[in-house]
Order: C-alpha cells, then sequence, then structure tokens
C-alpha cells in the first residue's frame, strides 16, 4: 500500500537538512581555545622589532630620493636666479641648528 505523503514533503526534508547543518555549526563553534599569556607579549616585542625594521629599511630607501630631489631644487632656484649661493648656505646652516 502507498503510504500517503504530506504535500510540501520535499520542503520539510530540505528544512530538516538545513537544521541538522545548523547543529553541525553550533558543536563546531563550542570548541573554545586556549590562551597562552607570556608568548604574545613576546610576540608583541618581536612585532615591534620588525615593524621598527621595516620602517628603518623604508627610511633608507626613501632618503636618498629626497635628498636628490631637494639637491635639483636647490639647482632650479639657482638656475634662475631666485636665490643666491649664500642663502643656500644659510638655509642649511639653519637646518643643521634644527637638528641638533
Amino acid at each position: 500500500m502507498l503510504a500517503l505523503r504530506p504535500r510540501n514533503f520535499l520542503a520539510f526534508q530540505v528544512c530538516n537538512q538545513e537544521e541538522r547543518d545548523m547543529k553541525k555549526l553550533d558543536s563546531r563553534s563550542r570548541v573554545t581555545k586556549k590562551s597562552v599569556g607570556t608568548p604574545k607579549a613576546k610576540n608583541g616585542i618581536s612585532d615591534l622589532r620588525q615593524q621598527l625594521e621595516d620602517l628603518s629599511d623604508k627610511i633608507d630607501l626613501v632618503l636618498p630620493e629626497v635628498t636628490a630631489r631637494v639637491a635639483a631644487l636647490e639647482h632650479l632656484l639657482r638656475e634662475k636666479q631666485l636665490v643666491s649661493r649664500q642663502d643656500l648656505v644659510s638655509a642649511r646652516a639653519f637646518v643643521r641648528l634644527q637638528e641638533e
């Protein structure tokens, strides 16, 4: 004898499958990770040290280009006779004083 199935039997099966999938996800999300306190501090210091080294490398790459651009600007200013050589020398002396 044929068993009568409800009209929405397929929809019922899909809903049940979705509920089972959600239960599987829920059971996986309950897994907790152990936290370790001291290595994080050491890892943080090493991360900072690495960032400092990266920054130093970037400065080493950029500084020569900036210096070259400043020299090119000084050359143009002299060529256009907008400043005298003495103006440039005094400007460099002023910058050196500010660095100290």
